[in-house]
C-alpha cells in the first residue's frame, strides 16, 4: 500500500517532522500528486528547493479527468461536505489507483476519506 499526503500533511511536516511521513519515505510507500506539488510551490514554504526535488523523486498518482471528477462527485454525493475540487482530485487519484490511500490533517477531507475507503 502507497500513501499520498495531501497539502496540509506536508505544511505540518515541515514545519514539525512527522514521523510517520519519515517512515514512509524511507519505506518508498509515499506517492505524491501533480496539485499536491503545485499548492507548495505556490505557498511560502521556506526549503521549497529541498521538497519540490523530493515530490518529483516520488511516483505520481494518476490524475482523473475532468468527466471522471464530475461523476465521483455526483455519485459520491461529494457535494457540501466541506472538500475543495483538489481534494476530489486526490481521492480520485486514490480510488483510481486501487493501491494508494490518503494521508490528511483535515478533518473533513479525512472523513470522506473515510468513507470512500481510502482514508491512511
Amino acid at each position: 500500500m502507497n500513501v499520498l499526503a495531501d497539502t496540509s500533511t506536508w505544511i505540518n511536516h515541515l514545519l514539525k517532522s512527522n514521523p510517520s511521513v519519515e517512515v514512509l519515505l524511507a519505506e518508498g510507500r509515499m506517492v505524491t500528486h501533480t496539485f499536491v506539488h503545485g499548492e507548495l510551490s505556490l505557498g511560502s514554504v521556506r526549503s521549497l528547493s529541498d521538497v519540490g526535488k523530493l515530490l518529483e523523486d516520488l511516483e505520481q498518482i494518476p490524475m482523473a479527468t475532468s468527466r471522471e471528477i464530475f461523476e465521483l462527485i455526483e455519485n459520491k454525493q461529494l457535494y457540501g461536505k466541506g472538500i475543495g475540487l483538489v481534494d476530489v482530485y486526490l481521492l480520485a487519484g486514490c480510488l483510481i489507483d486501487g493501491r494508494t490511500k490518503l494521508l490528511t490533517a483535515d478533518k473533513r477531507l479525512a472523513k470522506v476519506a473515510h468513507e470512500l475507503g481510502v482514508a491512511f
